[in-house]
C-alpha cells in the first residue's frame, strides 16, 4: 500500500511515470517490473482521476485536523500542524480567539469611539 500511495502522490505531483518508478524502485529496492505489480495490486483503493484523489487528499487532511492523529493511523499521515494552546488559561485562550477573529474580519471598529456610534445611529 506504501508504494501504490506513493506512486499516486508523486504521479499527481506532476512527474512521469517513468521518473516515479524509477525513485520507487531504488527507494524499495524492488524491479520496475515489482513495482507496477504492487500499484496494480492496489488500484482499487485509488480513485480514477487526479482530481478525486486531490479531493480525497483535500477530505483526508480536513479529517485529520478534527480527530486526534495519536489515535488515528489514517489521519495521522494527513496530519495538519496546530498551534498548542495548552498551557493558555481560559482567559487567555478567549483573547487568542479574539485576536484571531480580529485579523480574520480584518480588523473591528472601536465601539467606544462616539463616532462610530454616531455613525451606526445615522443609518
Amino acid at each position: 500500500m506504501e508504494v501504490s500511495r506513493a506512486y499516486w502522490d508523486l504521479l499527481d505531483s506532476g512527474r512521469s511515470s517513468s521518473e516515479v518508478i524509477y525513485y520507487l524502485s531504488s527507494k524499495f529496492h524492488k524491479t520496475e517490473r515489482q513495482i507496477f505489480r504492487y500499484v496494480q495490486a492496489k488500484r482499487a483503493y485509488f480513485r480514477e482521476t487526479k482530481e478525486d484523489r486531490d479531493q480525497e487528499r483535500r477530505l483526508f487532511r480536513m479529517i485529520a485536523s478534527l480527530g486526534n492523529p495519536q489515535k488515528d493511523e489514517l489521519a495521522s499521515r494527513y496530519e495538519v500542524p496546530m498551534p498548542d494552546l495548552t498551557s493558555l488559561s481560559n482567559e487567555d485562550y478567549l483573547d487568542h480567539l479574539d485576536e484571531l477573529i480580529v485579523k480574520e474580519a480584518g480588523g473591528f471598529p472601536d465601539v467606544n469611539d462616539l463616532e462610530f456610534i454616531d455613525s451606526d445611529m445615522k443609518q
